[in-house]
């Protein structure tokens, strides 16, 4: 995971989560170089629930544009492969990507020489789709390349750097030339356009009132609610995309979000028994 301070209310919950559904795996926090308070806040929320990790600092890119809930941070995951060069595959999460069940076996996903595998977004599957990067005019070799979701990424750290993948993102991020929805989101899917697996739906589902919210702002339907009721509840990792995160108090009380303050709950009393026990 990287994350800067907007993301510390939803931390406890997803290593909680963690512990349960990745107990074979090491857990990396990536924080901001220019906060020693944090890295610190990470190192004991770590302890505070054993788990076996390291918290490692990378330097952010302040001139990257940000945007509603998109802070530098977001753009840390690029630098994984070579922060994380002693490891031969990663798996990134985002801090509101929350695994429910083992996600253990997603880590060995055979990448088939490919830098990196995600899940194609189901509301954007095209990079020329309408909310993706539609109004950009992308070539048509590039438009109909999946347009995948982030959150949930799975590198070959190794093919990841010799492609330059890091490298070509940065430049596409900072090109003024080019039309950007998803600051963060755009510039990864047309540096890997071609050149990412796609993995199954189930380690990156959104809930339900996602699509609900997408629905009501783009102004046509999206998905059958019934099919994405059947994907939420089989959901490996249920991802609280978009600006609204269910650890706020005005996110709506839906399925997701009660299992999801089920974990935050449990974590909350968990941190404050080893608080206690200090």
């Amino acid at each position: 995971m990287a994350l800067d301070v907007t993301y510390i209310p939803g931390l406890d919950p997803i290593l909680y989560s963690l512990s349960l559904h990745a107990k074979g795996i090491d857990v990396v926090l990536v924080c901001p170089n220019d906060s020693i308070e944090l890295k610190c806040q990470l190192e004991r929320a770590l302890d505070r629930f054993a788990i076996e990790g390291s918290v490692r600092v990378a330097r952010p890119y302040p001139s990257l544009p940000v945007k509603r809930h998109v802070s530098t941070a977001a753009y840390l995951r690029w630098q994984l492969p070579q922060l994380l060069s002693d490891y031969g595959r990663i798996l990134y999460l985002d801090v509101d990507a929350v695994p429910f069940a083992n996600i253990e076996d997603l880590i060995f996903i055979d990448l088939k020489n490919h830098p990196v595998g995600c899940v194609q977004d189901p509301i954007n599957p095209t990079i020329g789709s309408p909310l993706a990067m539609g109004s950009g005019h992308q070539p048509r070799n590039i438009a109909i390349a999946p347009y995948y979701n982030s959150g949930v990424l799975v590198i070959d750290p190794d093919l990841w750097r010799l492609e330059g993948v890091t490298e070509r993102c940065l430049d596409l991020a900072m090109n003024p030339t080019v039309k950007m929805n998803f600051v963060d989101q755009d510039p990864f899917n047309l540096t890997i356009a071609g050149r990412a697996l796609s993995i199954p739906l189930k380690y990156n589902t959104y809930p339900v009132e996602f699509y609900s919210l997408i629905a009501r702002y783009d102004g046509r339907k999206v998905l059958r609610r019934s099919k994405w009721c059947v994907a939420e509840r089989s959901a490996h990792i249920l991802h609280f995309a978009g600006p609204l995160k269910p650890w706020m108090n005005d996110y709506p009380d839906t399925w997701a979000s009660t299992r999801y303050r089920d974990v935050q709950d449990t974590a909350a009393h968990l941190s404050a028994s080893s608080l206690v026990n200090q």
